[in-house]
């Protein structure tokens, strides 16, 4: 078999684990590998010791699911927020981000925006508001307020 012998049964590589060489039809030196989930899979020895290939593919898979809330209102109301404040080019940059309104660093991570509002008592129906307009969207300045109470504020 080609290309650059290595010692490299037993190794881990992200989340595979070396088992053995497999036969190859080119000169390409392929390896058996056991992945972190169990299943087995075989990968080419640059495509090991590069990062090219981390996984079976399971970590594609999941490597970017964080908390599976993307297409709901919750995160859709996150991602305005943040917008509304750091995007100069948003419609509505000028009253907020125009005028120094940040989002508390904190809530730049959805999970933990996401475990505020539901100890807050969001039930999906609400609107975030901050108490005092002046101020950035933080933790002791947002409430939940129905859509008949924004409307009379």
């Amino acid at each position: 078999m080609g290309g650059k012998r290595l010692q490299i049964i037993g190794q881990k590589f992200n989340h595979l684990t070396v088992l053995m060489e497999t036969p190859s039809t080119n000169s390409v030196r392929k390896y058996k590998c056991q992945c972190d989930c169990g299943n087995t899979t075989e990968v080419f020895q640059s495509h090991l010791t590069t990062g090219q290939t981390v996984s079976c593919g399971c970590y594609g898979r999941t490597a970017h699911i964080t908390h599976g809330e993307t297409g709901t209102r919750l995160y859709r109301t996150w991602v305005n927020m943040k917008t509304r404040c750091a995007n100069s080019r948003a419609a509505s940059w000028k009253h907020y981000g125009a005028k120094g309104i940040r989002v508390y660093s904190g809530w730049q991570d959805y999970v933990e925006f996401s475990e505020w509002a539901q100890a807050h008592g969001y039930t999906g129906k609400e609107f975030l508001a901050r108490e005092d307009i002046t101020e950035n969207f933080k933790p002791s300045n947002c409430k939940w307020q129905s859509s008949r109470q924004r409307i009379l504020e």
